[in-house]
């Protein structure tokens, strides 16, 4: 009897352990996206918005000081609307706003808990930008426009697809070069992982 009700505890002990571990916590905080672990082994996708105008999406470039908030700036009439409803963003102002020249800077800080029910967590979405961009994850480049000078149209919109394959933070970076005018970026994609059916062990 013993035996059997200390077995008892050790098994909920563990699956309390379980669920309060790899709950999901808020996706969304102050300045990051926090990918959320999997409760249960169910196989479900979990998602997380990365939208501009949604994340906490971070900009620093030419005639800006310090790193501000990329925020919603309207829609100029020559860019691409297919994106929504993710929204064109800058530092600030309105789309027919003239910026300085150069290259700008938006950033969102991405976090990965170890989680004891591990799954792969893989980004994907599209973006345009004014006048044309690259998309990098850490240090490597995962997407660009080219050298195209109207990367706000919509025939000139780049898709993207990466693995994040380790725990930590990481930096969703997109790099925008402006010849002159008005600039501003819009990205919707998201972060996801499918929880698996069954540990792996190893």
């Amino acid at each position: 009897m013993f035996k059997m009700t200390r077995a008892f505890f050790s098994v909920g002990f563990v699956l309390l352990a379980l669920g309060i571990l790899s709950a999901p916590i808020s996706a969304q905080t102050r300045d990051t996206v926090r990918a959320p672990c999997c409760r249960c082994l169910d196989g479900k996708e979990t998602s997380t918005v990365l939208d501009t105008g949604t994340a906490p999406w971070k900009l620093a470039g030419p005639g800006i000081t310090g790193v501000v908030p990329a925020v919603p700036v309207g829609r100029h009439p020559s860019w691409t609307s297919m994106l929504a409803p993710a929204k064109w963003v800058a530092d600030g102002g309105g789309a027919r706003d003239d910026r300085a020249a150069g290259t700008f800077k938006y950033v969102l800080q991405i976090f990965i808990p170890k989680c004891i029910i591990g799954a792969p967590v893989t980004i994907s979405g599209r973006f345009a930008a004014d006048n044309s961009a690259e998309l990098y994850l850490d240090n490597s480049m995962i997407a660009t426009q080219g050298s195209t000078n109207v990367g706000f149209k919509a025939g000139q919109v780049a898709s993207f697809s990466a693995t994040i394959s380790s725990a930590g933070m990481h930096t969703l970076t997109v790099k925008v070069a402006n010849e002159s005018g008005p600039s501003a970026m819009v990205l919707a994609g998201r972060l996801s992982s499918v929880c698996p059916k069954e540990l792996e062990y190893r």
